[in-house]
């Protein structure tokens, strides 16, 4: 429950922010992420001493594989998609997240997909055909409320990618616990590699180059704010992993939805109220997600 209302919290505030903010705080959140998990272990470590297992090379490498695609790409990417569809309808789109996993699941681990399982995957298919259906109906000139740009279709891949890639990445922050035993660990291994990562890219991306070389000039207190909140929901997801099985961390992470709709049309006031297309899509792959949680 931390981590679903850190998530919402953080996709508020980029939301808050607005667009043409450098990389909109991504490469800040993968900074503070590793600072916190340094914290983090750090203190385990003086609290609780050296975990008794080895650490393997194995699963420094999932934990390496995992930061890569849920610390780099699925974030980078989940950040680009509040600011083209606004925090409710990137949350929307981010149920694919179960989706994808539990096909991830079927294809790399030879888990067999059951009646319950394929019923809420074929709920949550629907809630983002819904999505895109309303966009090609009926937003083809209307602006939104986030960015004040009209939705384009191009705008849910974003999202849509950004799910497949946190989904594979759950799936080798699995295997990396099956190795060493340590969430925390495993988030400051996987932090890292994000921050290594995001740093080679600067040597290629004049983009992200000129993102570290203004990260001070286009950050916004908006930005902390969400790279704190994301970096909460980062650790409390990864811990939740270690103790639970990673399909009832999506079921109690997906509420983030309805947390974002709070506190974006209530609270911060950064959309209105979601129409009930919007509504009734978060409510099927809600669903759709517990009929998975729980098959």
């Amino acid at each position: 429950m931390l981590a679903a209302f850190s998530y919402a919290a953080a996709g508020v505030s980029v939301a808050k922010s607005g667009p043409g903010s450098g990389d909109n705080g991504a490469f800040l959140s993968i900074v503070v992420t590793a600072l916190a998990a340094s914290l983090v272990w750090a203190l385990a470590y003086a609290l609780q001493g050296p975990a008794a297992q080895s650490y393997d090379g194995r699963g420094i490498a999932w934990f390496v594989a995992s930061g890569l695609l849920t610390i780099v790409i699925g974030r980078a990417l989940f950040f680009k998609s509040i600011v083209h569809l606004g925090a409710i309808r990137a949350s929307a789109v981010n149920r694919l997240i179960p989706f994808f996993s539990v096909l991830l699941a079927a294809l790399l681990l030879g888990e067999v997909i059951t009646l319950q399982a394929g019923a809420g995957m074929l709920l949550i298919a629907i809630s983002f055909a819904l999505l895109i259906g309303r966009l090609l109906s009926r937003q083809s000139g209307q602006r939104t409320q986030a960015t004040g740009q009209p939705h384009r279709l191009f705008s849910y891949v974003f999202g849509a990618a950004s799910a497949l890639a946190y989904a594979l990445g759950y799936v080798a922050r699995k295997f990396g616990l099956a190795h060493i035993a340590d969430s925390n660990l495993g988030t400051l291994i996987g932090a890292a590699a994000g921050l290594v990562g995001y740093l080679v890219a600067c040597l290629f991306s004049p983009q992200y180059a000129e993102t570290l070389r203004n990260l001070f000039a286009t950050t916004t207190r908006w930005h902390v704010l969400a790279a704190c909140f994301i970096s909460v929901g980062q650790l409390s997801q990864f811990a939740a992993i270690k103790f639970i099985e990673v399909s009832r961390v999506a079921v109690i992470t997906s509420t983030d939805i309805f947390i974002s709709i709070f506190l974006s049309v209530y609270v911060l006031k950064t959309e209105t109220r979601p129409d009930v297309a919007t509504l009734v899509a978060a409510i099927l792959a809600t669903a759709g997600v517990a009929l998975v949680a729980l098959r």
